[in-house]
């Protein structure tokens, strides 16, 4: 293995490469570019997200994402490709380390054919359409396929909660603001920024927002009860959003806190769980404008709080 040396001034142009012999032991061969010799180079499994796959016989399996296949498996299942990606080339200072690595991941989502992990105030994407490998596999170029890793650029130090897929936006939640994650004509880690967008009070750690048609329902902390606002882009003002208060008339009326939040477009409803019953919000849209809109409530005689209290997934 040797190291090649770049700018004298820094390191971040270092690579290393190992000789690679045609026969396999000592011949002629090619120079391979590779990690860096004593460097941390696997992501533990088991304190990575799961894998949940459907089988065959149409039951499913909860397994690591290790490259096994269990005993028991249907006959010709193989998931040797479900394994988290070692690093392949560089270092700390060329490759560094997914940020994830070392804190809790709060939420996942699927954007533009890249797996993406909220962790901190960062969110971290897989490379282009291999959703379990993290890391660059060159430092020798920036290729618009890479993993991205960036960081919130917002003035107050804030956890990313909750990433919704939103008309070509990806809306990023921490307690106090939302962020549009924005690039170029691809996601790419060449042009990719956060953006402040609004500065709305949210539970996204307890409950996920919900997109439904041309808004994102979210919910916020009343006091000791559950108000819902509607997050809605302002067309004048690229990248701008506002928020309509849906719960100003009936502040009092959902007890908190919120244990589920969903929406369905087909009925123009949204569903607040919360002490055991289900709190409904409906509106009536003609053409860009909402003509009626009321809260009303279902109450399960087998309902009770302790049931319905479950974490988002």
């Amino acid at each position: 293995m040797v190291k090649v040396l770049g700018s004298i001034e820094s390191g971040i142009d270092d690579y290393w490469v190992k000789f690679k012999a045609d026969n396999g032991s000592f011949s002629r061969g090619v120079w391979e570019e590779c990690a860096a010799p004593g460097v941390k180079y696997k992501l533990n499994a088991a304190t990575m997200p799961a894998l949940l796959i459907r089988q065959s016989d149409g039951s499913f399996m909860l397994k690591y994402a290790n490259g096994t296949t269990p005993a028991g498996s249907p006959a010709g299942a193989n998931y040797s490709s479900c394994k988290w990606q070692d690093r392949p080339v560089g270092d700390e200072d060329t490759n560094p380390t997914p940020s994830f690595v070392g804190n809790t991941i709060n939420d996942m989502v699927y954007y533009q054919h890249r797996l993406g992990f909220l962790a901190g105030e960062n969110v971290v994407f897989s490379e282009t359409s291999e959703f379990f490998n993290f890391w660059r596999n060159t430092v020798l170029d920036i290729l618009d396929t890479d993993s991205i890793d960036v960081a919130s650029s917002a003035p107050r130090v804030n956890k990313i909660f909750a990433a919704v897929p939103f008309n070509r936006d990806l809306i990023l939640f921490t307690p106090t603001s939302q962020m549009v994650l924005r690039s170029g004509d691809v996601l790419s880690p060449k042009s990719i920024a956060l953006i402040s967008a609004a500065d709305f009070e949210n539970q996204a750690s307890l409950v996920a927002p919900i997109p439904s048609a041309n808004s994102i329902f979210f919910t916020y902390p009343n006091g000791n009860y559950v108000g819902m606002r509607e997050l809605i882009p302002q067309p004048a003002l690229d990248g701008a959003y506002y928020a309509n208060d849906l719960t100003d008339n009936v502040s009092s009326y959902i007890p908190g806190p919120p244990t589920c939040l969903t929406a369905t477009t087909h009925e123009n409803i949204a569903v607040i769980l919360a002490s055991g019953n289900t709190y409904c919000y409906r509106y009536l849209i003609q053409g860009n404008e909402r003509l009626q809109h009321s809260w009303f409530r279902f109450t399960f005689n087998d309902s009770n709080p302790s049931a319905n209290a479950y974490a988002k997934p």
